[in-house]
């Protein structure tokens, strides 16, 4: 069974220990004057300063980014202090867009132990040999026209030993019709991360 052309940046499946992921993150703030946009399973990297109420800011990572985490949610209220008592609420906020009016709270994944899916941009199909255990970039995208969730895929031109890559292919997904053809669905780990040590602050 071909593998579904479906990019959705970085999905959390697990963690290193082989426990369950616990479904939390932790809030982050993108500031108004962020110029890029955001979705469900970006990538993201600390930036300077925080909002009025110390929430850290946050921006968009490159492929040559050390991350801090990855978005899995993003919060309809205003600001970190609204009360959503007889407050409105932004519910038609699907994704962040580039032009921002406003900052933006999201919630992040940035345990470094956790083991995310994602999708590769290769149209062949792989080797395992030259795929597993080996090291990737990311190829950083938009959500598309509609879509809550990112872009961002693996790039499959990276793939290589070495291990200041940001991403350690650790598997392939193991559910029905995943294989090694193209748009790949591969299971991954943070080989650099701010956690650990090789991270200096913005």
């Amino acid at each position: 069974m071909a593998n579904v052309n479906a990019a959705n940046g970085l999905a959390p499946v697990r963690t290193q220990n082989g426990g369950s992921w616990n479904q939390q993150g932790n809030l982050y703030c993108i500031p108004s004057t962020d110029g890029a946009q955001y979705g469900i399973g970006d990538i993201i990297v600390p930036v300077a300063g925080s909002d009025a109420n110390g929430v850290p800011y946050i921006g968009k990572a490159t492929a040559s980014s050390i991350p801090l985490g990855v978005i899995v949610g993003i919060d309809p209220v205003l600001t970190a202090s609204t009360s959503t008592q007889a407050t409105q609420l932004d519910l038609e906020s699907i994704a962040i867009p580039a032009t921002k009016g406003r900052a933006y709270y999201v919630y992040v994944v940035d345990d470094p132990s956790v083991v995310f899916e994602v999708q590769s941009n290769n149209t062949t199909t792989l080797t395992p040999a030259n795929v597993i255990n080996l090291n990737a970039n990311p190829v950083i995208g938009n959500p598309a026209t509609g879509s809550p969730f990112s872009g961002t895929q693996a790039d499959s031109t990276t793939f290589n030993t070495t291990n200041t890559l940001m991403l350690r292919v650790i598997g392939l997904t193991q559910r029905p019709g995943a294989d090694f053809t193209a748009y790949t669905k591969l299971l991954v780990t943070f080989n650099t991360h701010v956690a650990f040590g090789n991270y200096t602050a913005p």
